[in-house]
């Protein structure tokens, strides 16, 4: 973006925009009164989604995903970020105060700086110039350990500056006895390692967060803000407390009053001897108070809360580069390179220089896969070996022709006609022999191997979306469009699918299993293990049963439903012209491959019945047994009522199953087909035969 430009920073740059809110703070204006830095804001999204030709602000149309505006339709966060972008014109618009608290969060942290024996945090400016892919990596694996909550009705929450800065309701605090507040600050300074009195604390300020949680019988968790931790706050004059409200002044008074009481009990503060400093004594013990609650949280107000056991307990850990980039290359060398021959035979343990790099069209076909991608850490490192090895091979033999003051770039080795460009050509402009050759060609061969080769999963939906934003952040080019990655990078459970030789099936087996494969709890509401099993048991034998027999003398038999795999191959024939219609498209071209997709693939009505269909199919193994006088039957199961329908379309949501043949058909062509190489630790299924020696 054009930051030097004085018509840029003045009127859309975010750094310019907060330049002006700090003016307007120091003159003394009232930001609660302004409404125009969010528009501000929607203006410079819109600007680098649609470009500009202006001379003197030139910018790129990017389009892209990530910048595209909210709608009122059916997807939740589209729903959502319309909501934010119509906040300037509804009723309730959002004030210039909340737009500068926002970015003063986003460009300034804090940082450890040594003082003697003991350390202070001092706030440091974030530069996000150098923001690299693996960052995605580091916060996503963070964020997984705060939780979103609510306050409850009727009791504020109040965070503590003291340990690892609880977050307790109030009226939990206030029912403490004398003994129970010294329990509770002797366990947050044990948290901490740190001097309460002093406000010293030591290095490992993170160590001990959800024993300390445990231990004081709340949610303990770190306040989650930028400025500074909240030993800093003195009073409700910091911009985050004070809003004004009638309320929150209440219920900051009635905090600070419980809080005076534990600073004397506790004793962080110290009673004077004598009469003469009592007064001193009450103006310590009121400072004390007001230093100690950090933050009020209303009734009904969201907060973040820290506590390690969230991850953990997910088994959601980001995989480091050092472990990442050596995998990959393991695996894929064989399969992008020709190792040398030792005596005739293939040395694979040579050394990487001396492999010759396969044709470009073979490396251009190569399917690779990370079934739980997380933010994409196995992704990347495969995106980054491709790419060099493409642009290898494409250098070895002998793709690059000068073509006046451009190079020609022939990926599959098809040469142009008369008619014009071939899709396999790229035209670089500048020579080969240039500089910015090899940088600018790298940038176009990312967006083709992504296109291409690159293809993964995960169960999370915030990990789907941390994966996209890396690898859009790796193919990101300032001549370029942002890419369009939803059709390859997708949300799912990569372990519980349906495949075309398996749903057309009514699942008898999957009432064989008493538990329905998740140990007494039917898809969030919960049983004992024993009324579920009789409530399944109930169903097999007065229902399943009968139905089955009535179905299997019956004079129509159609166990196996032929024609369900005449739609499935047709649908899937479909998807696989839609598919084709995408990569036929340059790269440059998002926005139509993102219409292509969404119209033409996701919105085939053949597509969603075949989806629906399978769908139903594994919900059968998971079905509640709360809702088992709507489970499908034999004679139903390929027509079922709407009930049916319904409880089987919530089960897979929740579950989010993922059907591989139907999801990715590019891949699966063919009965034997799957992904040339499978990272991480994949379910045999989708790994084509032959490439199970390089996992």
């Amino acid at each position: 973006l054009p930051r030097e430009t004085a018509l840029y920073h003045e009127s859309y740059g975010l750094n310019g925009l907060l330049e002006r809110l700090q003016r307007d703070t120091a003159h003394g204006a009232a930001l609660d009164q302004g409404y125009s830095a969010w528009p501000r804001v929607l203006a410079l999204f819109h600007l680098v989604r649609e470009g500009s030709h202006f001379p003197d602000l030139p910018v790129t149309q990017y389009g892209g995903e990530l910048f595209a505006p909210g709608s009122d339709g059916a997807d939740g966060v589209a729903r959502a970020l319309a909501a934010y972008e119509n906040a300037c014109f509804d009723g309730e618009a959002m004030p210039d105060r909340d737009v500068y608290e926002m970015l003063r969060l986003l460009t300034r942290t804090t940082v450890r700086i040594r003082q003697g024996r003991s350390s202070i945090r001092a706030p440091v400016p974030v530069d996000f110039s150098d923001l690299s892919s693996e960052y995605i990596g580091v916060l996503y694996e963070g964020l997984l350990d705060y939780e979103l909550k609510t306050a409850p009705p009727g009791d504020p929450v109040i965070f503590l500056a003291a340990g690892d800065h609880p977050a307790l309701p109030l009226s939990r605090l206030e029912d403490m006895d004398d003994r129970a507040l010294k329990a509770l600050f002797e366990n947050l300074k044990d948290a901490s390692g740190g001097d309460e009195d002093t406000g010293k604390d030591t290095e490992d300020e993170g160590a001990g967060d959800a024993d300390a949680g445990n231990d004081a019988g709340g949610d303990l968790g770190e306040y989650f803000e930028g400025d500074g931790p909240p030993s800093e706050v003195r009073d409700a004059e910091t911009p985050y407390l004070a809003d004004g409200s009638e309320a929150r002044h209440v219920s900051r008074t009635r905090a600070e009053t419980w809080a005076r009481r534990a600073a004397q009990v506790a004793g962080l503060v110290r009673k004077p001897r004598g009469w003469a400093r009592t007064e001193v004594f009450e103006d310590q013990l009121r400072a004390k108070a007001r230093q100690l609650v950090a933050r009020v949280v209303l009734p009904g107000e969201w907060y973040l809360v820290r506590w390690g056991g969230t991850r953990k307990g997910r088994g959601t850990f980001h995989t480091r580069p050092g472990l990442a980039i050596p995998t990959v290359q393991r695996t894929l060398r064989p399969l992008a390179f020709n190792p040398p021959t030792a005596r005739g035979k293939p040395d694979a343990d040579a050394p990487p220089a001396r492999w010759t790099p396969k044709l470009p069209e073979e490396i251009l076909s190569l399917t690779v896969c990370d079934p739980a991608c997380g933010s994409g850490t196995f992704p990347l490192a495969a995106l980054r070996f491709l790419t060099d090895a493409l642009y290898t091979s494409l250098q070895h033999h002998g793709r690059i022709e000068p073509d006046g003051e451009r190079a020609l770039v022939r990926l599959l080795g098809i040469r142009r006609d008369a008619a014009g460009d071939s899709l396999a050509d790229e035209l670089i402009p500048c020579r080969p022999e240039d500089d910015e050759f090899e940088p600018r060609l790298k940038a176009v061969l990312r967006r083709h191997v992504v296109e291409r080769c690159i293809y993964a999963v995960d169960l999370d939906p915030l990990a789907v979306e941390l994966c996209r934003l890396s690898l859009w952040i790796e193919t990101m080019d300032r001549t370029l469009p942002f890419g369009f990655l939803d059709h390859k990078i997708k949300c799912g459970n990569a372990l519980i699918g349906a495949w075309f030789d398996q749903f057309r099936h009514y699942p008898a087996m999957a009432w064989k299993n008493r538990e329905g494969g998740d140990k007494g709890h039917g898809n969030g509401v919960h049983f004992e293990k024993e009324a579920r099993t009789r409530a399944i048991k109930a169903f097999v034998e007065k229902r399943l049963k009968p139905d089955l027999k009535s179905f299997l003398q019956g004079a129509n038999l159609d166990l196996f439903r032929e024609d369900l795999l005449e739609k499935a191959a047709a649908a899937h024939g479909d998807a696989m012209a839609v598919l084709g219609s995408i990569h036929a498209l340059p790269v440059q071209n998002a926005d139509e491959r993102r219409k292509l997709y969404r119209d033409r693939f996701l919105g085939s009505l053949e597509w969603r019945s075949l989806k629906d269909a399978m769908d139903l199919w594994c919900a059968c193994w998971f079905w509640p047994a709360d809702r088992i006088d709507v489970a499908p039957l034999p004679t139903s199961f390929a027509e079922p009522p709407a009930e049916t329908r319904a409880v089987a379309q919530r089960v897979a949501a929740e579950m989010r199953f993922f059907h591989w043949e139907l999801e990715f058909p590019d891949v699966f062509r063919e009965a034997d087909a799957g992904f040339d190489a499978v990272l991480g630790n994949p379910p045999w299924d989708i790994a084509k035969p032959v490439s199970k020696e390089f996992f």
